[in-house]
């Protein structure tokens, strides 16, 4: 299962942008809207953010949501409506909101199409990550090693494993090697398609193949290379957990997961630019031979979404 996403981009009502931060800002406290996302296990990544609106007029906002999720877009909306304590108190700042009822409609009407996305896991659901995020701490406590040595522990198995893991590497070595010539394949299309951009696809070109540094969905991206936990501050989009590794090799991986949202302006002259370096850098991302090693491995997701009629 790929994992999909999703941008709502909605109008809140004159007089109600502070009713609207303040909701926003409690979901999940004591005092605050509820949303329980573990309900169906579907949420790899959500977030509320209160974005101005200067289109509409001085001191008006819109309220952003962004998710990434497991399975088809109405069945998480319908989840997502469902997971929630008081629905109405969070959208019903916004125009155009009816009720819970039309909740589904409501965010399908404000979805806004996704430019380019990527993310860390590829195929993994929510569901298999916290496996596989057990399964390494079951590993860890078994050898009684810290989590960022236990890659060590497994090579010191017993050598009677070793043709097994040989045969295993090597079909594995066989097989990806097979999906990147795959998908090399598969993005020749893309890249001719580029020839739409004219003139614009030149410095497009260039910055896509000079900073292509993002790429996470088509490399390993193994769990196993993760950094150790650390506590989080206030405001970090996850909660706290064990800090479980101290080795001072290791404190400088230890990384706590923040996010951050940027809005650009783009001018007249640069809107078409900046779609030819997002279909660019979309199509030569995905090349492995190119960006197989050239990567990030601090970010979960990255997403780039024109808005406002690509003014923005």
């Amino acid at each position: 299962m790929v994992s999909e996403v999703i941008t709502i981009l909605a109008p809140i009502k004159a007089g109600q942008e502070d009713a609207c931060r303040a909701v926003v800002s409690t979901i999940n406290e004591p005092d605050g809207v509820t949303i329980d996302f573990a309900r169906m296990n579907l949420t790899h990544f959500a977030r509320f953010v209160v974005l101005q609106d200067v289109d509409s007029g001085k001191n008006r906002k819109r309220l952003l949501f962004t998710a990434v999720h497991d399975g088809d877009r109405d069945t998480y909306l319908r989840d997502l409506r469902d997971s929630t304590s008081d629905v109405d108190a969070i959208w019903g700042c916004c125009e155009g909101y009816t009720g819970a009822s039309s909740f589904v409609q409501f965010m399908n009407a404000h979805n806004i199409k996704t430019n380019l996305f990527l993310k860390a896991y590829r195929y993994e659901t929510v569901g298999n990550i916290q496996k596989y995020l057990a399964l390494r701490q079951e590993l860890s406590d078994q050898f009684d090693v810290p989590l960022s040595q236990y890659g060590d522990a497994m090579r010191q198995l017993p050598r009677q494993f070793a043709p097994i893991s040989w045969l295993r590497r090597g079909l594995r070595a066989i097989s990806t090697f097979i999906k990147f010539v795959l998908i090399t394949i598969g993005v020749i299309p893309q890249i001719i398609g580029l020839l739409r951009h004219g003139l614009a696809l030149i410095p497009a070109t260039i910055i896509s193949l000079t900073q292509v540094k993002l790429d996470r969905e088509y490399s390993d991206a193994s769990l196993d290379k993760s950094g150790p936990c650390v506590p989080f501050a206030p405001g970090d989009e996850v909660g706290p957990c064990m800090q479980v590794d101290t080795l001072p090799a290791f404190q400088q991986r230890k990384q706590v997961q923040n996010q951050v949202t940027i809005v650009t302006v783009n001018g007249p002259k640069t809107t078409r630019r900046q779609h030819a370096v997002i279909d660019s850098f979309g199509a030569f991302i995905k090349i492995p031979f190119i960006t197989r090693n050239r990567v990030i491995p601090t970010i979960h997701f990255a997403r780039w979404v024109m808005i406002d009629g690509g003014r923005r």
